[in-house]
């Protein structure tokens, strides 16, 4: 995620202006998250908790997860195992 981190939360906090209010950031295609990537994820978490939005992630392989896990965000984000799942938690 090290290459897109900025790109991706822009376009969250670009999604929030425009109103918004269920995020959805599948992992799917993510293989590696570094510690700027997590800096990007808490400021879109923020952004979105404070314009009252709803902010969920899934799909993440074993790594990742771990990475979240390890640095306690997984208590901050609602992570879910599939994108299924993840659109039903918003309901």
């Amino acid at each position: 995620m090290a290459d897109g981190d900025q790109e991706l939360c822009e376009e969250v906090r670009t999604q929030i202006r425009i109103g918004v209010r269920k995020i959805l950031i599948d992992f799917e295609k993510v293989s590696y998250i570094d510690s700027s990537g997590i800096g990007e994820l808490v400021g879109c978490a923020v952004f979105v908790k404070v314009h009252r939005g709803e902010l969920k992630l899934c799909g993440m392989n074993s790594r990742v997860f771990s990475l979240i896990k390890l640095v306690s965000l997984h208590s901050v984000f609602q992570v879910e195992e599939t994108e299924a799942e993840a659109l039903m938690a918003f309901w």
